[in-house]
């Protein structure tokens, strides 16, 4: 809990608050209509309409919304279809 969230790549904040079932959470729009969202948050450091860069801190992880434990839910959408973020990822 409490660790830094970055956003993964430059964009606009779209949506900055409480959803349910993921908590506090971030949606941020990149372009080629790729969204980001970054859920169960403990704290969100980013308001809507925002714009951000990559790597720019968004959140703190916690434990809020559906959630077992803390983590942070990470999820990409290209035209409003779930991708796996392993295409994405350099580990």
């Amino acid at each position: 809990v409490g660790d830094s969230i970055k956003t993964t790549g430059n964009g606009v904040v779209v949506f900055a608050g409480y959803k349910e079932g993921y908590g506090k959470c971030v949606i941020i729009e990149h372009k080629n209509n790729m969204q980001t969202l970054y859920g169960h948050l403990r704290q969100v450091n980013v308001e809507n309409g925002e714009h951000v860069s990559s790597g720019q801190l968004i959140g703190w992880m916690g434990n809020s919304g559906r959630s077992t434990g803390p983590h942070l839910h990470y999820e990409i959408t290209v035209n409003g279809k779930n991708i796996n973020p392993e295409k994405f990822t350099n580990l």
